[in-house]
């Protein structure tokens, strides 16, 4: 099979990884308050609600495990959370995936034939981001390159000799600053859509990958994809989002190919895109969001901060409810949504 044609990727090795299964929605306002106060960059924090699975799931990268240990205590309440705190975890962005759902498929697939366990996917409408293990980096990466073609490096040992060029390098940007609004490029809105739950046993990702697959053939858009997994639990957790218009044929291509998966879905809801400079090194924005939805009183069904774009999910009825609270804690170029 061909490579798929990308533009790029970016490697953060010696990163941190926090996890958390809950049975409260705690954990993400707590978590984003904390990494704000301990001006943590955000690298990549996801969470999604629960909609039938009985748990939200959330998720952070950060730097070093230290910086994740004021949250422990999240996963250490009797029977609300489990999860963990990992050291030593590689972060890997692919893009542009421009909302294929085949290329979220073929990275699974590519990862699944190695042998390498994500610990989680997060994608911006950008990129497609996720965290393994650093024994599995080698591993990842070939698979990456297996499945993939990239202009700047065309094969796994050319990558290997820019990487073994930068050893050494500074791994991590840390800044500092102070806006009472905060800025970012814009705002884009998607609505009409499904927010899909889908869990899947270890051997049954293989299926999963067919599903995004065969939706992508089909040319749908995905605009979201996030997932989760914790060491010991022997299943993976997936949420995505597509047209509701869709929504008959979803449920057609799971019950065809997945019969017994559990696959929940909240519909209709919007997905709201909020697009700034240098997010990945700015700490507090993941916050400000969480803050502005929970002082609005409207219920953040899902988040994915990758790269430089964060992905907000709420109910369609909530969609002009949050753009206006949005709009009055970042500061954007004037536009209507009517």
């Amino acid at each position: 099979m061909s490579r798929i044609r990308l533009g790029g990727f970016k490697v953060f090795e010696n990163r941190a990884y926090f996890s958390s299964l809950c049975r409260t929605d705690a954990a993400l306002e707590t978590l984003c308050s904390g990494m704000a106060a301990n001006q943590l960059n955000m690298g990549l924090v996801t969470y999604v609600t629960d909609i039938g699975s009985g748990e939200t799931m959330t998720a952070a990268n950060a730097g070093n495990a230290a910086s994740l240990n004021p949250f422990a205590h999240l996963i250490a309440g009797p029977g609300y959370c489990k999860g963990e705190i990992l050291s030593g975890v590689c972060r890997i962005s692919i893009f542009p995936h421009d909302k294929r759902p085949d290329i979220a498929a073929a990275l699974i697939s590519a990862l699944a034939d190695g042998g390498v366990k994500p610990h989680c996917f997060a994608t911006s409408p950008s990129a497609i981001n996720f965290v393994v293990s650093t024994p599995n980096l080698d591993a990842a990466m070939q698979r990456v390159f297996e499945a993939f073609a990239f202009p700047a490096c065309e094969t796994y040992s050319e990558w290997l000799s820019v990487r073994r060029e930068h050893e050494g390098s500074p791994q991590d940007v840390r800044c500092r600053y102070h806006e009472d609004v905060i800025h970012i490029y814009d705002f884009t809105l998607l609505d009409g859509l499904d927010l899909w739950n889908v869990t899947v046993p270890n051997g049954g990702i293989h299926d999963f990958a067919k599903v995004l697959l065969e939706l992508g053939d089909l040319r749908f858009k995905m605009p979201l994809l996030i997932s989760n997994s914790s060491q010991g639990e022997g299943r993976m957790f997936f949420a995505f989002c597509l047209a509701n218009h869709h929504r008959k044929t979803v449920s057609q291509t799971l019950n065809r190919i997945m019969p017994d998966r559990e696959s929940p879905y909240l519909g209709p809801v919007s997905a709201i895109f909020l697009h700034g400079p240098h997010f990945g090194d700015r700490y507090g924005i993941a916050n400000a969001i969480v803050a502005c939805m929970r002082s609005t009183e409207i219920p953040t069904l899902a988040l994915s901060c990758a790269v430089s774009s964060i992905s907000l999910v709420v109910r369609s009825s909530d969609e002009t409810k949050a753009i206006k609270a949005l709009s009055s804690t970042f500061q954007t170029r004037p536009r209507s949504f009517e």
